[in-house]
């Protein structure tokens, strides 16, 4: 993965308390809870799929499900984070889907690699989803319902591929190197969320609506944090786009 340094809390410092109790040991630290988590997604708890070859689709089954899974679940993340809207992030100038792909990285992209994960995303976003959506829909397996749909789903890469002029010979070499970027793993065991106030973030899998967004002093990340009567439960670190203050 590449090493890239945060800095959520601005490199304000904290004084930290330690509180013992007879129920539980409390930790008091300085910060606010600036937002509320409105979405979630499911939890990454699988790797996505080491090859996204089409050839071996009748030979191997697991993988045709485990293909089928993974779209599904790409398709609930844009679904939560509004990938697809067409307004730029927030009140920033940056696309949704900029947005969108630069958090499944966890934030590790910098000026230097940008522009190659960037074509990494769109030509792995050139695969159909239109097949793992019918199948959602309906209700039905994987297997076999795909196999009557993957010609249209091939059929509608190739389509977007030429649209683009992309090198059609090596595109089904190549639409996996996104999801076999070292920093893809950050989404694992992770949830995709939105807040009431618009951001995306990848955070822990306890987390759950109504739980909040913390920047604490001191920190280099924000926190997920959950509402305990006059206390705070730290439920997890957290990675929100637009407020981490990368540092390179």
């Amino acid at each position: 993965m590449d090493q890239l340094s945060f800095d959520a809390s601005r490199s304000q410092h904290t004084s930290v308390k330690v509180l013992v109790d007879q129920e539980s040991p409390l930790l008091g630290a300085e910060g606010f809870a600036f937002d509320r988590i409105e979405k979630t997604s499911r939890v990454m708890e699988k790797s996505p799929p080491s090859t996204w070859t089409f050839t071996q689709y009748q030979t191997y089954k697991a993988r045709m499900e485990g293909m089928v899974e993974f779209l599904q679940l790409c398709l609930e993340w844009e679904k939560v984070t509004k990938a697809r809207s067409r307004g730029s992030y927030r009140r920033s100038v940056e696309p949704m889907l900029n947005a969108y792909w630069k958090t499944l990285l966890g934030g590790h992209v910098s000026p230097e690699n940008q522009e190659a994960q960037a074509k990494e995303f769109r030509r792995f976003d050139m695969i159909s989803k239109d097949g793992a959506k019918v199948l959602q829909s309906l209700g039905l397996p994987a297997w076999p319902w795909i196999m009557l749909l993957t010609p249209h789903n091939i059929s509608v890469l190739l389509f977007r591929a030429l649209l683009v002029k992309r090198d059609i010979s090596g595109l089904m070499g190549r639409i996996g190197d996104f999801t076999a970027n070292p920093n893809f793993a950050f989404v694992m065991n992770r949830r995709l969320v939105r807040t009431s106030e618009g951001y995306i973030g990848l955070a822990p899998a306890a987390t759950r609506v109504g739980d909040f967004v913390s920047l604490i002093k001191g920190s280099d990340v924000p926190f997920v944090v959950r509402e305990k009567g006059c206390k705070w439960e730290m439920v997890g670190e957290s990675y929100v786009h637009g407020v981490m203050c990368q540092l390179i």
